[in-house]
C-alpha cells in the first residue's frame, strides 16, 4: 500500500481514547521498572565480563 506524500488517517472512537488516557503510566512505577531494567543490564554486562560469556 503506498500513500505517497498522503497522511493516512482513522477515527479513534472516544471510548478508546478515554482508555489509552486511563492507562498512563505512574511515573515512579515507571521509573522503578527502568530501574530494575537497568540492574539486570549492569548484572548481565558483569556477568560476561568476569565469565567470559552469557548462554
Amino acid at each position: 500500500l503506498c500513500l505517497g506524500r498522503q497522511a493516512y488517517f482513522y477515527r479513534v472512537p472516544p471510548q478508546e481514547l478515554h482508555r489509552r488516557n486511563q492507562l498512563q503510566a505512574d511515573p515512579a512505577k515507571t521509573r522503578a521498572l527502568q530501574t530494575v531494567i537497568d540492574m539486570k543490564i549492569y548484572l548481565k554486562f558483569i556477568y560476561v565480563w568476569v565469565f567470559g560469556n552469557l548462554s
